[in-house]
């Protein structure tokens, strides 16, 4: 099996307080804590690609800093919506900050031909 993970970039701590602070509004009972790993999320970070083949940062790292490095990120939040349980595929639901960024939106660009170029040497190692 390939593993498979995420990349991601941290908020800006003064922001990231902010959304904190927002996020302990939240009820601890309307949480889902019956696994471990779930409920609040402390770790305030823009997914920007999730679904990537490899485990390995290093790997990541090398693929967005050559190719697809903006020196800053600019990004907007936007409007706190949902990851529905029929979306996510899970008995949960996610609450999120939608997030618009051209700079993200490079980043994923190098992300998604990386996961490209890895699938074709996949199928090209299955086929031989």
């Amino acid at each position: 099996m390939i593993a498979s993970s995420s990349a991601q970039v941290q908020v800006p701590n003064q922001i990231a307080e902010k959304i904190l602070k927002f996020t302990l509004a939240i009820p601890e009972e309307d949480l889902y804590i019956d696994e471990e790993g779930h409920g609040r999320e402390l770790d305030v970070h823009v997914t920007i690609k999730y679904g990537l083949v490899t485990n390995d940062p290093e790997e990541i790292k090398q693929v967005v800093e050559e190719e697809y490095s903006p020196k800053s990120i600019a990004m907007t939040l936007g409007e706190v919506s949902l990851f529905t349980s029929e979306e996510n595929g899970h008995d949960y639901e996610v609450v999120k900050i939608d997030v618009e960024s051209k700079d993200l939106m490079i980043y994923m660009v190098g992300l998604v031909n990386y996961k490209m170029q890895i699938a074709i040497q996949t199928i090209n190692l299955i086929v031989l």
